[in-house]
């Protein structure tokens, strides 16, 4: 299982990198379902096989819920299932915790209203011609999200874990940069919860395969393995984000000292750099 996370997370990085080459852009919930999507399809069958089978042992006793296979390429307008392709888009937007993601994919109603909300948000923006219609698109949905998720709103604003930590100093190395990231006592950021979540899913594919746990027990910690995966890829994925890596909670401070900025009013700001994006060179 360690094996297939890391070949996942790595393809991940892979995929992330050649979309966000030249523009980048911010992900919403369908954005992120389809890069977890691609990463799962671009392994190698050998790996494929591995991940149906601990994904087949994680279902047991939410058949109901969790697909089979372990996406859904064919996912209809009213899911009534999930896949794991999903979990990451509900991740950090729709939940708080690996815990708190797993219980809201497992046990709540809403969930799947969410789902249907982000299946037809694809299609609209797909057929969206112009930015007024694609932001129009956006807007419908957000509102949408907010009355299926009431915590949709707040739950963004409540802590800078989607960010970029802020760079120390304009020459600080990138092996610096990510101790920082790490380091006891810093900001929360995009980074360091890939890294503490990444990490936990590993410790527990080593239990699942090195210790004797069975039945309920095997199968609830090899759920909890992939809720951590799930959770760690979300901010993965937000890392590349521009929106996420060009404005942080210091420049949210600083505006909100100068222009008394409302949350509401910092979210359009990232969400114009989002739209808009921002050029970079991967050299650099």
């Amino acid at each position: 299982m360690g094996k297939v996370i890391s070949k996942l997370s790595f393809r991940l990085i892979i995929l992330l990198t050649i979309i966000g080459c030249g523009k980048t852009f911010a992900w919403i919930y369908p954005e992120h379902r389809d890069i977890t999507l691609l990463g799962v399809q671009k392994l190698d069958s050998k790996m494929r096989l591995k991940l149906d089978s601990l994904w087949l042992d994680a279902r047991i006793g939410f058949e109901s819920r969790l697909t089979f296979p372990i996406i859904d390429t064919l996912q209809t307008l009213n899911p009534p299932q999930l896949d794991f392709a999903a979990w990451p888009a509900i991740a950090g937007d729709h939940s708080c915790s690996s815990d708190d993601m797993l219980h809201n994919i497992l046990y709540t109603d809403w969930i799947l209203e969410v789902a249907a909300v982000a299946a037809q948000l694809k299609i609209d923006l797909a057929n969206s011609k112009n930015r007024h219609k694609r932001v129009n698109a956006l807007r419908d949905s957000d509102i949408k999200l907010q009355r299926a998720d009431p915590r949709y709103a707040t739950r963004a604003g409540s802590n800078n874990v989607h960010f970029l930590l802020a760079l120390p100093t304009a020459d600080t190395e990138v092996k610096e940069y990510l101790i920082a990231c790490l380091k006891e006592g810093a900001e929360l950021n995009a980074l360091g919860a890939y890294a503490w979540f990444h990490i936990s899913a590993l410790q527990k594919a080593a239990k699942y395969f090195n210790e004797p746990v069975s039945g309920k027990t095997r199968s609830d910690l090899i759920r909890s393995a992939f809720a951590d995966e799930a959770f760690a890829l979300h901010f993965l994925e937000d890392a590349f984000a521009s929106g996420y890596s060009s404005v942080n909670r210091h420049t949210a401070f600083k505006l909100e000292r100068s222009l008394t900025v409302t949350w509401c009013n910092l979210r359009s700001l990232v969400r114009f750099i989002n739209t808009s994006g921002y050029f970079y060179n991967i050299s650099s």
